[in-house]
């Protein structure tokens, strides 16, 4: 019996290939979700009053994250690793996995809109990895609110990022 294969275009694959319908891909998955949290639970809105959560999907089985954040002037919120540590934190597997403490949005975020990376790899990425690739967007005077991805150097790294609006 022949059994009729489904060609899909894949929406990931940025080459123009094809794969199979239904067949198992080969990328690995990973995703990041801020939730912010206020007196009444989740709210739709990130006062500076509340706190923001941060969880992660690991479905890739990548070894590594590293989660940080950047307003619109580079000034960087470290969530996992915090300082001092300088590398990659351990990657919890699961989905929507809480990843580091709650966050006190008033402690450290000025209002308007933080882009928070996920940086999810098999071997560690380094803090200074990060500053340098803070440092080129820097110099080209773009925002990170408007960038989905940091240049990084390096090829390994499976990002996913979000913006969150911390109001006044």
């Amino acid at each position: 019996m022949l059994i009729p294969f489904i060609l899909a275009r894949s929406p990931s694959s940025g080459n123009g290939g094809f794969q199979v319908r239904g067949s198992a891909s080969h990328e690995r998955t990973a995703g990041l979700r801020a939730f912010c949290i206020g007196d009444s639970g989740v709210t739709p809105r990130c006062a500076r009053a509340a706190q923001l959560r941060l969880t992660v999907s690991n479905s890739g089985k990548f070894q590594r994250v590293f989660v940080v954040g950047f307003d619109d002037d580079w000034s960087p919120k470290w969530y996992a690793p915090r300082p001092p540590e300088l590398q990659s934190v351990n990657a919890p597997s699961g989905i929507d996995t809480p990843i580091g403490p709650p966050v006190k949005l008033g402690v450290n975020h000025d209002p308007g809109k933080v882009r928070i990376y996920a940086l999810f790899s098999d071997a560690p990425v380094s803090a200074p990895e990060i500053e340098a690739a803070a440092e080129r967007m820097r110099q080209q005077e773009k925002h990170p609110s408007g960038i989905e991805t940091l240049p990084l150097l390096r090829t390994d790294v499976v990002q996913k990022s979000v913006v969150v609006d911390v109001e006044p």
